[in-house]
């Protein structure tokens, strides 16, 4: 998240050139929001898999349903919870090359 790579920058001995090269870091990277689609799919399968006895974070299915409007998969090492969201391509990092 941008705000945890600036609050870090923040905290580091050298500030500015810390803070100058988050910035000109976050300024090379697409940020995906959510928008009312992914919230509504992320509403819908919270619901269903609440039925189910199946809890998720909200936060993980709000990542997966921007991914998945987006075209993207989703690189992580918590597979369990988000292999739970249809249509999301999970991958870890034994399967980036």
């Amino acid at each position: 998240m941008p705000s945890s790579s600036i609050h870090g920058a923040y905290q580091s001995r050298e500030v500015r050139r810390n803070l100058s090269a988050v910035k000109g870091f976050l300024s090379t990277l697409e940020i995906l929001t959510i928008d009312d689609s992914s919230a509504e799919r992320s509403g819908e399968v919270l619901t269903k898999l609440e039925r189910e006895g199946r809890t998720i974070d909200p936060r993980d299915l709000f990542i997966g349903y921007v991914a998945v409007e987006n075209g993207h998969a989703v690189l992580t090492d918590n597979r369990e919870h988000l292999e739970r969201i249809p249509e999301l391509l999970v991958l870890d990092r034994s399967e980036i090359k």
